[in-house]
């Protein structure tokens, strides 16, 4: 995955020279940052000139704090004024350090220190949070990086949503309120203009690479491949071009213009783990999409929701990324409801635990939940279909957001959790 924002936030140690001796100070210290991602900001604090020296690089971030001792709640009041918000963790809780620095942090009143300044910044209204382990602190530092590295990232819309997508916003106003992406919107026209322009070799090359691929192709021709190819490589070239990271497209009309479809682009932008696209102008999906990919590090796949019987769940779209962690198979077809074009229809793997996430309402709620990939069901409707398991399904099914959900593969509801109250989501 792409790196998305330089500092994600920083991790402060909270010395008193009052209980910790200076040598101590520094073994403990160096013990401790090793449990961290190298690429997070660590830092300490033990005197009053280091806390003056660290509050401007504690300004509006996300800042964890690790009071190793007590006599440092004043400190730690300060630089929760600065900071976007706390987080307070735990370190003398098991399994964080290793049990002679938590003995000493105990034995060094780190947890009434902790008790007295978590009670006093939620009191004073800064967004705090504990953490009980360094799970939970590299979860929370991860999903601050998400949130802010949106505000850097920009929507390219061809066309508005699909007038049967009644579910999502309409436009981008919502989305930069609530998470400052931007959106860009050009015409289908421009679109159809960038396709007739493309670089016919750059786009030959893309066909010969879906084509080779494929185990097999069925309904498309070479020229169907080739018309595929050559809007994909419009939308990547005016994804360049605009410097935006999701695509969303009104695919159906787009159909009647250049007679083909936009599932062979769409698919390949999702299997980048840099970037990613979304079907019929869902503009809720395209958020989704890019959050879960930049959340996850895993390639989502955004899919109509079937309920065919108890606890089952098909998952079905024609623009399913071809890999995960390793490449998939696929088969190259035309687009289910057209007959036209080029779709692909993958075989994913199964026997697995999934996610599924929507934000919807206005981007004001979000919904996710698990289950267990089961097979992949021959039924006539989009290209990819994968049948999943999901206990309590009718509860889900009635909290729905959309149309569309958006999966990934393995139990990330942990990490949606934390995004969902930093982003102040409503978990439905």
């Amino acid at each position: 995955m792409v790196e998305y924002i330089k500092e994600p936030g920083v991790i402060c140690f909270l010395f008193s020279s009052r209980y910790w001796r200076e040598d101590e100070i520094k073994k403990a210290y160096q013990e401790s940052i090793k449990l961290f991602d190298p690429k997070t900001r660590v830092t300490m604090v033990k005197d009053e000139e280091g806390l003056e020296q660290f509050l401007p690089n504690a300004k509006g971030k996300g800042t964890v704090l690790i009071p190793m001792s007590g006599g440092v709640q004043p400190w730690m009041l300060k630089i929760g004024k600065a900071a976007r918000f706390v987080v307070i963790a735990q370190g003398y809780f098991k399994g964080f350090f290793n049990d002679d620095i938590r003995e000493k942090m105990v034995e060094n009143n780190a947890p009434p220190a902790l008790a007295d300044a978590y009670a006093v910044l939620k009191r004073m209204g800064v967004q705090t949070e504990l953490a009980y382990t360094k799970e939970q602190v590299n979860t929370i530092l991860k999903a601050n990086a998400v949130l802010a590295s949106l505000h850097e990232a920009t929507i390219l819309c061809a066309g508005e949503p699909e007038p049967w997508v009644i579910s999502s916003v309409r436009s981008g106003k919502k989305i930069e309120e609530k998470f400052g992406i931007r959106t860009k919107t050009i015409t289908l026209d421009q679109l159809e203009e960038r396709y007739h322009n493309v670089d016919a070799d750059v786009a030959q090359k893309i066909a010969e690479q879906w084509s080779d691929g494929a185990e097999c192709i069925l309904e498309p021709d070479k020229e169907a491949v080739f018309k595929a190819a050559k809007l994909q490589t419009a939308v990547t070239d005016l994804m360049q071009e605009y410097n935006a990271d999701c695509f969303c497209a009104k695919c159906f009309e787009l159909i009647g213009k250049i007679d083909t479809t936009a599932c062979l682009a769409l698919s390949s932008l999702n299997s980048s783990g840099e970037v990613c696209g979304a079907c019929e102008g869902d503009l809720d999906s395209a958020v989704s999409l890019m959050i879960m990919k930049r959340l996850t590090g895993k390639n989502p796949w955004m899919a109509n929701p079937i309920v065919l019987e108890k606890d089952k769940l098909v998952l079905a779209h024609c623009s399913s990324p071809i890999r995960g962690e390793e490449p998939y198979e696929y088969k190259l077809r035309s687009h289910h409801e057209s007959g036209t074009g080029v779709s692909t229809q993958v075989t994913v793997p199964v026997q697995k635990t999934v996610t599924l996430m929507r934000i919807g309402d206005n981007m004001e709620h979000i919904q996710f939940f698990t289950g267990i990939a089961e097979s992949q069901p021959d039924i006539k409707t989009c290209r990819t279909r994968l049948q999943i398991h999901v206990d309590g399904l009718e509860k889900h099914v009635e909290k729905a957001l959309g149309c569309h959900y958006i999966m990934v593969y393995g139990d990330v509801r942990s990490e949606l959790s934390v995004f969902a109250k930093m982003a102040k989501l409503n978990i439905v």
